[in-house]
């Protein structure tokens, strides 16, 4: 709280995406903040490998997913800065468990996938599923920004779906390769990458995605929901 306090309390100026889940964080976060960039917003982003503010670029050499609560939010007051319109955040369970993210006013929570991992810290299942659900909780009561909604993306096809949708929000949008929102198929798998068509409502759209495996389709769709919910 000290952090947010001391920088002015930034991610009230901008519109915050937290990018949670077990795997494909990292791939997600650059996704999106490339598809908004290519949009013509002005962008910054946090993730375990790399930082960016607008056109400035460079490594996490801490190799921290979510860094610490000072650094978060001087991070985010440096967007601000720079006339960013959005912050893409990766946003880890024992970040949100040790609070590291209080203070940031998300407005856009997405969960990739959840699988059986960092039990050692949390203790169970149920104590990690918590944690995570605490950046929903921070979207569902977050205080609105003008002309900004609430918003939850979530992976239809993962074995946790539903204890995710649980949490309100003011759109939701599902993805998968099944029945989802937004869902994709025809997916043809290369050594070299994937093809496959996106299917969003009312359209259907041919990707020729460069990165292999169907975990990085699934990040695609995840991205792709992300910039449809924001226009």
């Amino acid at each position: 709280f000290l952090a947010a306090f001391l920088y002015m309390f930034p991610g009230n100026r901008l519109i915050v995406i937290g990018v949670s889940g077990t795997n494909g964080k990292t791939t997600t976060a650059n996704f999106i903040t490339n598809i908004l960039t290519a949009a013509g917003h002005k962008v910054g982003m946090a993730s375990t490998i790399n930082f960016q503010i607008g056109d400035e670029k460079w490594n996490n050499v801490l190799k921290q997913t979510t860094v610490g609560p000072f650094m978060l939010q001087k991070l985010l007051k440096r967007m601000v800065k720079a006339g960013c319109k959005y912050a893409v955040l990766e946003v880890t369970s024992h970040a949100l468990d040790q609070s590291r993210v209080l203070g940031i006013n998300f407005d856009v929570a997405i969960m990739t996938n959840i699988t059986e991992d960092h039990l050692e810290y949390h203790g169970s299942l149920n104590a990690y599923l918590d944690a995570k659900a605490k950046l929903f909780k921070k979207v569902s009561k977050g205080r609105r920004k003008f002309g900004v909604s609430k918003i939850s993306i979530l992976n239809e096809d993962d074995k946790y779906y539903k204890y995710f949708n649980q949490f309100l929000a003011d759109r939701k949008i599902t993805y998968g390769l099944k029945a989802a929102t937004i869902y994709a198929e025809k997916i043809e798998k290369h050594p070299e990458g994937s093809s496959f068509v996106l299917h969003v409502p009312n359209n259907a759209i041919p990707i020729d995605l460069k990165l292999p495996g169907e975990f990085n389709v699934y990040n695609a769709l995840a991205a792709a929901s992300a910039a449809m919910t924001l226009d």
